[in-house]
């Protein structure tokens, strides 16, 4: 073989074993150094189910629960509601009518859960009951929320209270500050309620990033030292409802359920079933919804977020309180809270530290 056969000969053999190596090597480097913008498809993106909707009884008192709060966090409709109920509304224990309190003097904190159950016809999945230290402590994060203490309390009270500022109508309140105005009582029966109902929504609105990051571990933390029926299990679910809500905010809603005060008790009016459905009825229970997340079922029903149409916070008086023997309203929106606007508080010309 002459040596010019033997060079091509070489050549080609070289080529043949090179040349695919080459072919590969370019090819993973073309598909490595694509576009990072390039618009992928079939990622999944996480959205609420219907078990993420949560009705959460939230109980406090130095001894034994004293204080109610009913509080709905929904995802999936996007609600967080607050509804206050006195310790002396008269609910009822396997049938037999007795107040709240008694009910949780009675049996513990979750005989008052199913007393309200039964009395409200809905589902309570949780309750937590502890001191209010402890809440306090909770809601450590939560920073200060605005709160209109004139709409709930005389000159005079707030006055006893050294927050009577002369033409503030809206004060700055850490989580203690408000925890030490609801104990002093210096608010009449359906105003204690009321404030009780928007105090807890102004935190929560504001403390939308604490309720996802710290207070599932702060709950954690308190389980052996409180009465609750919460499992460490149940505390994800309510992690994964707390993100959804701070990523797709709510629509915030505060206030009472309509009754009338007599000899020291709270009788709920007949409407009150039908106006509790409307805050803590599960998606899964009407057949339709309207667009606000509130059925379209029953006709009485409170609408909007603690406000009227334009966001703008409605009269105290038109809230159902103001009197310890009067009744609070029975008809629809009325006993809705007053006090926070859509903020969480008023503009800061009316602000004081």
């Amino acid at each position: 073989m002459s040596r010019a056969k033997a060079f091509w000969l070489g050549l080609g053999c070289t080529l043949a074993v090179l040349l695919p190596i080459y072919l590969a090597v370019a090819a993973v480097i073309f598909t490595r150094s694509a576009p990072a913008d390039t618009v992928q498809s079939g990622v999944p993106i996480a959205q609420p189910t219907l078990g993420d909707e949560k009705n959460f009884l939230l109980m406090t008192g130095p001894e034994q629960p004293e204080t109610f709060v009913l509080l709905r966090f929904d995802a999936l409709e996007g609600n967080l509601c607050s509804v206050a109920i006195p310790g002396e509304t008269v609910v009822l224990v396997n049938g037999r009518p007795a107040t709240l309190a008694d009910a949780a003097e009675q049996a513990g904190p979750a005989q008052a859960a199913a007393a309200l159950m039964e009395t409200l016809d809905i589902e309570i999945d949780n309750y937590l009951y502890c001191t209010a230290d402890r809440l306090v402590d909770l809601a450590a994060g939560f920073g200060t929320a605005r709160i209109p203490l004139a709409n709930y309390m005389t000159p005079e009270a707030l006055g006893q209270l050294q927050l009577n500022i002369p033409g503030v109508q809206t004060v700055s309140l850490t989580p203690q500050m408000l925890a030490d105005v609801l104990a002093a009582g210096a608010a009449t029966p359906d105003m204690q309620a009321l404030l009780r109902a928007e105090g807890y929504l102004a935190f929560l609105r504001i403390g939308g990033d604490a309720l996802a990051d710290t207070v599932p571990d702060a709950v954690r933390a308190v389980l052996a030292q409180s009465s609750t029926n919460l499992t460490a299990t149940q505390i994800f679910d309510y992690e994964r409802i707390f993100g959804f809500l701070r990523k797709e905010p709510p629509q915030y809603r505060a206030g009472v359920l309509p009754g009338t005060w007599a000899d020291g008790r709270y009788e709920l009016a007949e409407n009150s079933v039908t106006v509790a459905a409307a805050y803590f009825k599960r998606a899964s229970s009407y057949s339709a919804w309207s667009g606000d997340g509130v059925s379209a079922a029953p006709d009485s029903v409170p609408q909007g977020a603690a406000g009227d149409a334009d966001g703008q916070p409605v009269s105290p008086s038109a809230a159902g309180g103001g009197t310890g023997s009067g009744s609070a309203a029975a008809g629809p929106g009325p006993e809705e809270a007053a006090g926070v606007p859509p903020d969480g508080g008023a503009g800061p010309e009316d602000d004081a530290a």
